[in-house]
């Protein structure tokens, strides 16, 4: 028998138990903050959730709901907080099966975590450029829109670039999860290829911004499948 067999990754610990515990509970709750922060939210302006176009309109909502785009921002921040907790936890559960790869994949999805947090401090620099502080009171509300489209798209760009690498390490999770068997292994394969399929996806809007708003619901539903079942599974059943 091989060391890559499931026996020898047997038994499973009582950390690993909470861990998994852990990591369905993540999986549910992220996805709710992550909705409403980066689905939710951009959608409330018409024009500036693809980064496509910002008008003087806009700009008057955005300074109407900005209580709603600083929650956004803190709900934003508060994700990515949960995702390194996501990926820690994931670390604790799938060491066992392959150390190396475990410490990659949590180590990719931190990365995400980084990259993504820095990018939501534009939400605050497009505020700042239509608050109509003394600084930047010169500015026409054609200039603010135009410099806060910048800021916009500079945003999205940001998203689209941790999305690589949470589709990164997600991919490697959901192959130690195949081989663990600790999730039905039908599950984790289609976590492998949604994972792949969203790390790919993302580099292509990176390469082509316009096809944002077509390729997007293509990879988000594959990985929204995922993550919910998995969510569910790891939350009520746990691993054995």
């Amino acid at each position: 028998m091989t060391a890559n067999t499931l026996p020898a990754i047997r038994p499973v610990d009582a950390s690993q138990r909470r861990a998994a515990r852990v990591v369905g509970f993540l999986y549910l709750f992220l996805m709710v903050t992550g909705a409403f922060a980066q689905i939710y939210v951009p959608g409330q302006f018409p024009g500036g959730a693809d980064g496509s176009s910002l008008t003087a309109d806009t700009v008057r909502q955005i300074v109407d709901d900005e209580r709603l785009l600083r929650l956004g921002a803190a709900v934003d921040v508060l994700t990515n907080a949960g995702d390194v907790a996501l990926a820690a936890a994931y670390y604790v559960l799938l060491r066992p099966v392959s150390r190396g790869l475990a410490v990659l994949g949590a180590f990719w999805r931190v990365v995400q975590a980084a990259i993504v947090a820095g990018y939501a401090i534009t939400t605050i620099v497009v505020l700042q450029l239509v608050s109509g502080a003394d600084e930047v009171r010169a500015l026409t509300e054609d200039q603010a829109a135009a410099l806060a489209w910048v800021a916009t798209s500079s945003h999205q760009t940001g998203y689209s670039l941790g999305f690589v690498f949470l589709g990164l390490g997600s991919t490697v999770f959901a192959y130690l999860l195949f081989r663990s068997g600790y999730v039905p292994r039908p599950l984790a394969a289609w976590g492998i290829f949604s994972s792949a399929l969203l790390t790919a996806g993302s580099l292509i809007t990176i390469v082509f911004p316009g096809a944002t708003s077509v390729v997007n619901p293509a990879l988000y539903a594959p990985m929204f499948i995922f993550e919910v079942t998995t969510g569910l599974w790891l939350l009520i059943r746990g691993i054995r």
